[in-house]
């Protein structure tokens, strides 16, 4: 099934396997049980910079980047920009838009450093954070105020340490706590991650985790100095074994070291399975072309082509990525189209005004797949069928319908993705969320 026509509904009852992870709760120190011993460093988002004027470039790198292909299986990364709003909230900006250069399938990745740059000519003042769609915590940075700070009526009689409000982390993530002071830079700054004083469980039915740890004022504008902590909560979580109790709440204090200034914040430690992935957002406007672009990847690493062209590996030539799969999913909706890849490795993913006022309004996702060479998809449509099959030609979709309550377009991208997922793929893939919305300025007949 190719071109524009769209998936009919399925018949077959699919059991969609939910994976649940299980949390080891730790009491009194963080005990790290890493899946891979060896790849338990986490990727961490590293800016050149936190602090940018409008127009200034903003650069920065990942470390332990090649982790990212155990985090993320089959899965490439992108990242964007995300601006807080005033309402609290973090939309993704329309630009950047970039790749994430990460290979894939290899057991011994070699150490691997990319640098991404991107301009923030135009940009209003405010608080900005560069994030993953999968992979990696956000990093926060601040675009300033073109003219000079005036540092006149600074009252520095008075010190002070603010703490950064940031969304409640889970168990297992990087959470980068960090404020500002009118404490003199080098100062030594303390923090400790404790059960709340007023106890949200009754006293000895709750073990909490108790953390801490020490750094240092680094240097600001204008006396207005700042403070971070990279803080790894892996196998950090309180246990409770009541009924109905939210042991989840902590406090976090940061001050000097021996006291005499501090501050202190309430923060939630989510346990549970985190979501992979914070999708790269679009807006289609129903009944107006829609355009993406794209660049496909190099063919998948081990993968050749044999002196008679059929693949094979350890030698022979690398045949690069011809075309790419592309998903579209809604709850009530599926569809799939072939589109070509140039030359340059560039696509262009195009759905006309006819196919977009198809669509209803809400959300979808579109899922691109790419093939580990040429045009050769481990998984793919059989011929003549409405049957995906696996890289074993084994069926594991069949859509003949999307019954209503029986299992919508989300659940089968589920069911696809998890196949992609896994290690007999040389498939890769990657997802952007769409909202599919009215235009404001339709007009109407009179």
């Amino acid at each position: 099934m190719t071109g524009d026509r769209p998936m009919t509904p399925i018949r077959t009852t699919l059991a969609l396997l939910l994976l649940v992870a299980a949390v080891l709760l730790a009491a009194g120190c963080v005990q790290e049980q890493p899946a891979y011993p060896d790849r338990e460093n986490l990727p961490v988002i590293q800016l050149a910079s936190e602090n940018v004027h409008p127009g200034d470039a903003v650069e920065f790198h990942l470390l332990n980047e090649s982790s990212l292909q155990f985090r993320c299986p089959n899965y490439i990364p992108s990242y964007g920009v995300a601006r807080l709003t005033d309402t609290g909230s973090w939309p993704w900006l329309p630009e950047p838009r970039g790749t994430i250069s990460v290979p894939s399938n290899s057991a011994n990745p070699a150490p691997h450093m990319s640098v991404y740059t991107f301009s923030t000519t135009g940009w209003k003042p405010g608080r900005y954070r560069v994030q993953l769609d999968c992979g990696a915590e956000p990093e926060e940075f601040v675009v300033r105020e073109n003219s000079p700070l005036s540092c006149t009526g600074q009252q520095k009689n008075t010190s002070w340490i603010t703490i950064s409000p940031e969304p409640d982390p889970y168990v297992g993530d990087i959470f980068n706590i960090k404020g500002t002071t009118n404490l003199p830079a080098g100062t030594n700054l303390s923090f400790v991650i404790s059960e709340p004083s007023v106890r949200l469980c009754p006293s000895g039915k709750c073990v909490y985790t108790h953390l801490t740890g020490t750094m240092n004022v680094t240097p600001g504008e204008c006396g207005i100095n700042t403070w971070s902590y990279a803080l790894n909560l892996s196998g950090v979580g309180p246990t409770c074994d009541l009924a109905n109790c939210d042991p989840n709440h902590y406090v976090l204090s940061v001050g000097t070291v021996g006291g005499g200034v501090g501050n202190y914040t309430l923060i939630r430690v989510h346990g549970g399975q985190k979501p992979l992935h914070d999708y790269l957002a679009y807006t289609m406007i129903r009944g107006e072309p829609f355009s993406f672009q794209g660049v496909a990847p190099d063919p998948s690493p081990g993968t050749m082509l044999s002196a008679n062209g059929t693949p094979g590996t350890g030698s022979g030539t690398d045949a690069a990525i011809s075309e790419v799969h592309v998903w579209l999913f809604g709850n009530n909706y599926a569809n799939m189209t072939v589109f070509p890849v140039n030359p340059d490795k560039s696509f262009n993913v195009t759905l006309t005004r006819a196919q977009t006022g198809e669509l209803g309004n809400g959300s979808y996702r579109m899922l691109i797949q790419y093939p580990k060479m040429g045009n050769r998809f481990d998984i793919r449509i059989k011929n003549g069928t409405y049957t995906v099959i696996n890289a074993d030609g084994e069926e594991f979709l069949n859509y003949y319908d999307i019954p209503d309550s029986k299992i919508t377009g989300f659940n089968v991208m589920d069911m696809l993705e998890q196949e992609l997922k896994k290690p007999g793929s040389w498939d890769r893939y990657s997802i952007i969320s769409m909202n599919v919305e009215d235009s404001l300025n339709q007009v109407t007949a009179s």
